[in-house]
Formats: C-alpha cells, sequence, structure tokens
C-alpha cells in the first residue's frame, strides 16, 4: 500500500500513523529497509547530496471507526 493510500486512510480517521512508537523486535522491519525503493532512495542519497534519506520505524494500528468500518465493510 502507497503512502497516498496511508494518509488518505489517516485522512478518513481509519487509521493512526504513530512515529513515537514502533513494533518490536525491529527485525520485523527488516523485510522493508530492504525493500528494492528503499534501497534505490539511500543510492540517489549518496548521488546527490542535496537529499536526505532516512527510514523512520512506526506502526499503523485501526482506530475505533477503523475497526467499525471493517467489521460493516471487510466480512
Amino acid at each position: 500500500m502507497g503512502a497516498a493510500s496511508l494518509q488518505n486512510l489517516k485522512r478518513l480517521g481509519i487509521i493512526n500513523i504513530r512515529y513515537d512508537q514502533k513494533v518490536k523486535p525491529d527485525s520485523v522491519y527488516d523485510k522493508y529497509s530492504n525493500d528494492d525503493l528503499i534501497i534505490k532512495g539511500f543510492e540517489f542519497e549518496k548521488r546527490n547530496p542535496d537529499c536526505k534519506c532516512k527510514l523512520v520505524y512506526g506502526l499503523i494500528e485501526l482506530t475505533d471507526f477503523g475497526y467499525q468500518f471493517c467489521e460493516i465493510c471487510c466480512q
């Protein structure tokens, strides 16, 4: 799911995107930090010193409204 899709779900109040907490253990994030798009981003940063890439861990959680939405729409 892309960033625009996640931001839309957040805007609708279905999810919260949190950077103040993260999933444990850190190895949960390995499949994302080894993703081709992430690797290309850091390679781009090496070639372009004005560009700064940063990988930030966090989590996505359903809101109460999100749980209700899933109950009704995702059966």
